[in-house]
């Protein structure tokens, strides 16, 4: 899916592939030109905007790229890979195993309330905004141990930190509306539908705090 531009160019060098129509559709590739849109061989391309940062999560990993700027001026793109589930594990046999549990991403899974993946697309997080357990009252902490609260199953069930995912709502048509998930850790595998790190939330985090970048685009493809 991804081309890494080789030489820098610009900062904001990852483009959308666009329809017939103008409609973008979803597909993005770096490519070393710094034009707001052009054409080659597979179509027209217009600039995606998302800046240095980026996140994609595939179904099986969450990826974090970050490019930036040696001493000498040469570009590097810092790739961090973290295994990452989402939604309720379809297969549930041992849910400490990442063998024996598996996960369904098929699109009609997908328009399952509290239960299914977070569906296909483009959303945000803000770096700004992250949460952690430790910021929590003491009262809500006792809450949260008690199965309540705004970490309501502890760490257990959310781990240590977590983003929230943006937009907060979508619309999947059909009054099919989805929403309110988060990217965080926990003890066990799967979700309601947030990006599910598990035990490597803490690592992942370290790494994804490392950019200055706040806003930063989170692309979400099962295929």
């Amino acid at each position: 899916m991804n081309k890494i531009d080789p030489d820098g160019g610009s900062t904001d060098d990852w483009y959308e592939l666009l329809e017939a129509e103008g409609n973008g559709t979803g597909t993005y590739e770096w490519f070393d030109t710094d034009w707001d849109h052009f054409s080659n061989e597979k179509g027209s391309w217009v600039n995606a905007g998302f800046g240095d940062e980026l996140l994609e999560f595939d179904g099986a990993d969450m990826i974090y790229s970050i490019q930036t700027r040696n001493k000498y001026g040469t570009l590097q793109l810092n790739q961090f890979t973290f295994s990452a589930d989402s939604g309720k594990p379809f297969i549930y046999e041992d849910p400490n195993s990442w063998e024996t549990t598996s996960f369904n991403y098929s699109p009609e899974r997908q328009l399952l309330l509290n239960e299914g993946p977070i569906p296909e697309g483009k959303y945000h997080v803000f770096k700004d905004r992250m949460q952690s357990r430790e910021g929590l009252s003491n009262w809500q902490k006792t809450k949260s141990n008690l199965g309540g609260g705004q970490w309501r199953g502890g760490t257990k069930s959310w781990g240590k930190f977590r983003f929230e995912v943006y937009p907060k709502s979508i619309d999947l048509g059909g009054g099919i509306i989805r929403g309110d998930f988060f990217v965080h850790g926990g003890d066990v595998r799967g979700s309601a539908g947030c990006i599910d790190l598990c035990n490597n939330m803490t690592t992942f985090k370290n790494a994804f705090m490392l950019g200055q970048q706040n806003k930063v685009h989170l692309i979400v493809h099962y295929d």
